[in-house]
């Protein structure tokens, strides 16, 4: 039935998995939603998902492809479902910025997992998703939003980068799953290995009859092992890395990923043409779309890397933080430095290494051979490999030369999205002093003055909000100074000033005025201290427990001591 499949998990991993799941997510969901709305949510996201999928599966078996007559054959035994539906269910009454976390991560790993796993569990666990979505404004009314400083920039900056990793992440969540079905699950032919050894090839290649079949073994052998999977994923990484960068709103991350699918769909388009070019010409193309799904497999993938695309162009203009002048000269000097060094060693080792391969190298044949180790594997299918490793050690050289450059890559272009975008000139510090003297700031506007700060100014230049970013974070010194009238539209401006720069910000040592303005924004509040003013001119050490202090103020007035000035400002913390 389509309750009671909810009930039941197809072995004693998924039952265990279930309890630990129900547990963290249910028990917590139950106390926000109340018992009532959680039964409620918990029959109707079930039965309705269940039922949805089942729809869903008939509809995609009247589309010629595999994944429709597949999903047919499944069974649904699955408590995770009701879970989900549940959890969506009750972000509506969630404040603004963890029912948009929820809501996105959720619906991101719940379709990757449809397209790309593609099991009529993975369906209906994605229907209760969207059914649990509209039914939570049902069952919770729908709330009054409040308004979030800097508006939704960085939700919407997530949402793209979460889009991204998806699509990274698909091919090897279906490369790791050997049943996987999905409309996307071809993506995993990236990973697929045949094994092979080196020395039966070189007998197979011997023999000028098996040429053909001494092709496919090569092609089969660059494909094997641990250190080919690794190179075929290091552009998967590199796009990771972007997504990172488009988290922050770099504008560098940005062309990074963007021409980055640019190159993936290049290659997907020439291994579509490759590969209906090459099939048997006596065979119907027809039949072998309809019953076998094969040109539907080709195209899958390409039309996802297509719409990936179409994203990223489409919400160009949100990443529009670029780091500082010099950055990516760096990056640029660093990779081809790392390039460098990866030739020679590849060359001089090569040479040395001579009896590791199948035939011998010689510097010129592996000079020529080192722009293939910086390409994966899987896109050099049309390209015939001049030497081939056979022991150990060749191995490890002639795998691994050119992953390494992939890395130092990917590690400079990650290393220059963390580099804060901070802007600083010499006339700062004399604007935040002019506003200090007038129209002055609070009791701790003192502390904007440590060295190391760097300064916002409003658009008029009567506002100025001193801060720190460290790890993404915006860190502030005290209020803002200037006029108090218009105190909250500075406070959004930086807000929406940080959301820009791919900062998170953080206002610290604040009035209960500005805290007053945060909340209101649905901003939460911690309390981390209490400042205590005192009236020096009404001053009087009276009383029992002030005798030590008298006793000092005596001494200090015999010998002659007398207090200069107020005392200087605190260095700030290091």
């Amino acid at each position: 039935m389509l309750w009671t499949s909810g009930m039941f998990a197809s072995g004693l991993g998924d039952y265990l998995l279930a309890t630990v799941v129900i547990l963290a997510v249910a028990v917590p969901v139950e106390n926000i939603s109340g018992s009532a709305r959680f039964a409620i949510s918990a029959v109707v996201t079930q039965g309705a998902g269940a039922a949805s999928a089942l729809v869903a599966a008939h509809f995609a078996s009247l589309v010629p492809n595999s994944w429709g007559l597949d999903l047919h054959g499944h069974l649904i035994e699955d408590p995770l479902s009701w879970v989900i539906g549940t959890l969506l269910a009750a972000t509506a009454a969630m404040p603004t910025l963890w029912r948009r976390r929820i809501r996105m991560v959720a619906l991101v790993f719940l379709v990757t997992t449809a397209l790309f796993a593609g099991h009529l569990q993975d369906v209906t666990r994605l229907c209760a998703a969207v059914i649990g979505l509209a039914l939570g404004p049902v069952l919770f009314g729908r709330h009054g939003r409040t308004a979030t400083l800097g508006g939704t920039i960085r939700e919407q900056r997530t949402l793209v980068a979460l889009v991204v990793a998806a699509s990274v992440l698909g091919p090897m969540l279906a490369a790791l799953s050997p049943h996987a079905i999905g409309p996307l699950s071809a993506l995993r032919e990236l990973f697929n290995q045949v094994p092979y050894t080196a020395r039966e090839l070189v007998d197979v290649c011997s023999d000028p009859t098996l040429r053909g079949e001494c092709r496919k073994g090569r092609e089969a052998l660059r494909l094997s092992g641990f250190g080919p999977v690794v190179a075929n994923l290091m552009p998967a990484v590199v796009l990771l890395v972007g997504a990172e960068g488009l988290r922050r709103g770099r504008r560098a991350a940005w062309l990074l990923v963007t021409w980055g699918h640019v190159a993936l769909i290049a290659a997907a388009a020439a291994s579509v043409v490759v590969r209906v070019t090459e099939r048997d010409e006596t065979r119907s193309l027809v039949y072998g779309v309809h019953r076998h799904g094969s040109l539907y497999q080709e195209l899958a993938p390409l039309s996802a890397l297509l719409a990936v695309l179409i994203v990223l162009l489409a919400t160009h203009r949100l990443f529009d933080v670029r780091a500082p002048r010099g950055t990516y000269r760096r990056v640029w000097l660093g990779t081809v430095a790392a390039g460098a060094a990866a030739l020679v060693v590849y060359v001089a080792v090569g040479s040395l290494l001579a009896d590791g391969f199948d035939r011998d190298p010689g510097p010129v044949t592996l000079l020529r051979d080192f722009v293939h180790r910086l390409v994966p594997p899987v896109y050099l299918q049309l390209f015939e490999p001049p030497v081939l490793p056979l022991t150990t050690p060749a191995t490890v050289l002639f795998e691994w030369v050119g992953t390494t450059v992939w890395i130092v890559f990917a590690l400079l272009m990650l290393r220059s999205f963390m580099i804060p975008v901070l802007g600083h000139s010499p006339t700062d510090e004399q604007r935040v002093r002019a506003l200090l003297r007038s129209p002055g700031g609070s009791s701790l506007s003192w502390m904007i003055t440590w060295p190391g700060n760097s300064y916002w100014f409003s658009d008029d230049g009567a506002h100025t909000i001193a801060y720190r970013v460290y790890s993404g974070i915006a860190l502030t010194t005290g209020d803002p100074v200037g006029d108090p009238a218009t105190r909250a539209e500075a406070v959004d401006a930086f807000a929406a000033h940080c959301q820009r720069s791919g900062w998170t910000p953080c206002f610290y040592s604040v009035g209960e005025e500005l805290a007053a303005i945060a909340r209101d924004h649905g901003w939460s509040c911690v309390q981390v201290a209490e400042e205590t003013v005192i009236d020096l001119p009404d001053l009087a050490f009276k009383g029992k427990k002030f005798q030590d202090v008298r006793t000092s103020l005596n001494r200090a007035s015999k010998q002659g001591i007398e207090h200069a000035g107020p005392p200087s400002p605190m260095p700030p913390c290091r």
